[in-house]
């Protein structure tokens, strides 16, 4: 690794268990082991770095997002509740990857102070609720889900996950048993899908 990277590295674990504004950067530089000077060959500022962290989180979104072909497909092979219950596994995959999770918990801390990190959390959940209600547009299409308004049904299933995904994340942040809320969020699951799933 670069010193650039383990800058990276080593200040994102700091943000994530300290918070950004509590973590300095000498604190970064002496979990580093260079002087506060060489930071500064590779990062201008704490924020810069902070924005790095940001980007790359974004990044990471939206690599995972799935094309209109792609969901097409997907929901020709697979019936609504394969579909989101393996949509669930990715949701919560999050937490086993540190590094991602690292990443949530910096940008959840810092979007009510950080307009940046607020934007993302915004358009990421925007664009979740978007992609689901055109997953459901196309299952209904095919005769695969009753008929309903797709958006209403992707906002009243994505938010219900939603919390149930912040509460499992909580719950393994303090080794507080987080199986009930992966077990809610297939009861959700199966819950919608015996209603629209046709």
């Amino acid at each position: 690794m670069t010193t650039k990277e383990i800058i990276f590295e080593k200040a994102l674990i700091l943000f994530a268990a300290n918070g950004y504004t509590a973590t300095s950067i000498r604190n970064i530089c002496s979990e580093v082991g260079i002087k506060e000077s060489s930071f500064y060959n590779h990062y201008k500022s704490k924020d810069m770095l902070l924005d790095a962290i940001f980007e790359s989180f974004n990044n990471a979104l939206l690599s995972k997002a799935l094309s209109d072909e792609q969901l097409d497909l997907l929901t020709t092979q697979f019936t609504l509740k394969e579909m989101l219950l393996n949509g669930l596994k990715q949701y919560i995959g999050i937490w086993e990857n540190p590094t991602a999770s690292q990443m949530w918990f910096v940008v959840s801390m810092e979007q009510y102070r950080n307009s940046k990190a607020g934007h993302i959390v915004i358009d990421e959940s925007k664009r979740r609720i978007l992609r689901t209600a055109y997953t459901f547009e196309l299952f209904q299409k095919k005769g695969k889900m009753k008929q309903g308004d797709p958006l209403t049904l992707a906002n009243l299933y994505s938010f219900s996950i939603r919390s149930l995904h912040l509460d499992y994340g909580l719950k393994k942040l303090y080794n507080n048993d987080p199986e009930q809320s992966w077990k809610s969020m297939q009861e959700v699951c199966n819950l919608f899908c015996n209603h629209w799933e046709l």
